[in-house]
């Protein structure tokens, strides 16, 4: 297991509002992802809701991945600055659930 935020972790994700795609990563500080690579003439918001896109198949679609927190064009840069807050209360949970497949079993004699 690992966790979304760390910073060698990514994650296939999308705007619920609009379905933009993009790449959640892992940040340097806690409790905070970054969009990489959105153009700075996206339509992306402040209260965005992001979810997992699906693509990939490693994840489901849909689930909540965060909620979008400060977006920042920063004059003469080709992307948008993208912090997203995580919807899971990371460093604060005593439980966690873990999505996965069950491994294939042997079939019987």
């Amino acid at each position: 297991a690992i966790l979304i935020t760390d910073p060698s972790h990514s994650l296939p994700v999308s705007i619920n509002r609009n379905g933009l795609r993009a790449m959640a990563v892992g940040a340097d500080e806690r409790d905070i992802l970054k969009l990489s690579y959105i153009p700075t003439h996206a339509d992306i918001e402040i209260a965005d809701l992001v979810v997992t896109s699906g693509l990939g198949s490693r994840f489901p679609s849909g689930y909540p991945v965060g909620v979008v927190k400060n977006v920042r064009n920063i004059p003469g840069e080709l992307f948008l600055e993208v912090e997203v807050e995580p919807s899971g209360r990371i460093g604060r949970t005593r439980q966690v659930l873990l999505i996965g497949q069950a491994p294939a079993r042997a079939p019987a004699p």
